[in-house]
């Protein structure tokens, strides 16, 4: 009974799956086939690409040479080639969107919105302050620091958890 390549080498690619780790079976060795074997008794085996031709040549091939043989005892030898066609499918080639004037269609973020000569955010301010049990102090030392300034709590340290007001309050002293 003659088996047919593609049988011989499934046959060779279930021995190896279970002999090597599955990262390594699924990186060198799942996109590989067996193209022909001549009358010399040379094996040839595809390859996607020229890294993986050299890795399996050089880490698996005295294990393929066993495993092919004691599945077809003629086989003295194999070689590799590459064979870009074993690679994965590529993905659907999409067009390139056209190119856009990035300043003309980009929108303005206003929550970032910032003065350029005083690099303070005009929309922080003292009037829309929310001053509630965990800012108390802090916004009495800002108004104190407002009604003379440079004389009192110089320098100012301001100090908390998220999301209690320190970025406002300090961009509004600033404005």
């Amino acid at each position: 009974m003659v088996i047919q390549n593609d049988e011989l080498w499934q046959s060779v690619l279930n021995e190896l799956e279970v002999q090597v780790s599955r990262a390594n079976f699924l990186t060198w060795l799942k996109n590989s086939r067996l193209i022909k074997i001549d009358d010399s008794g040379e094996a040839v085996v595809g390859l996607p690409n020229h890294f993986a031709k050299e890795w399996v040549e050089a880490k698996y091939n005295k294990t393929i040479l066993g495993y092919i043989r004691t599945k077809s005892e003629g086989i003295k030898k194999i070689s590799y080639i590459v064979e870009g066609s074993l690679s994965k499918p590529e993905k659907a080639k999409t067009q390139s969107p056209p190119s856009l004037d990035l300043k003309e269609k980009q929108l303005v973020f206003q929550e970032m919105r910032v003065d350029p000569e005083t690099n303070l955010n005009p929309r922080y301010t003292l009037n829309s302050f929310v001053v509630g049990s965990s800012n108390q102090l802090v916004y009495s030392a800002a108004t104190g620091i407002i009604n003379s300034i440079g004389t009192k709590y110089n320098p100012l340290f301001i100090y908390g958890g998220v999301g209690l007001g320190k970025t406002h309050l300090i961009q509004a002293l600033g404005n």
